[in-house]
């Protein structure tokens, strides 16, 4: 069982990315944790309100 070189950056890079990712969403948590009263928090938590509790 070989894999060829291409296939062994392909994956690297597909875990690069993902790695990446992960390390975006994990600043914005930070973000969102350490500025709770920012505009765009509250827009965002005013939606997600929405979305859960829908009008009937």
């Amino acid at each position: 069982m070989t894999t060829s070189f291409g296939e062994m950056w392909y994956t690297i890079g597909a875990l690069a990315v993902i790695v990446l990712l992960a390390g975006m969403v994990w600043e914005l948590g930070l973000w969102w944790t350490r500025h709770p009263d920012h505009r765009a928090v509250q827009r965002v938590e005013h939606a997600w309100a929405k979305i859960r509790h829908p009008r009937h």
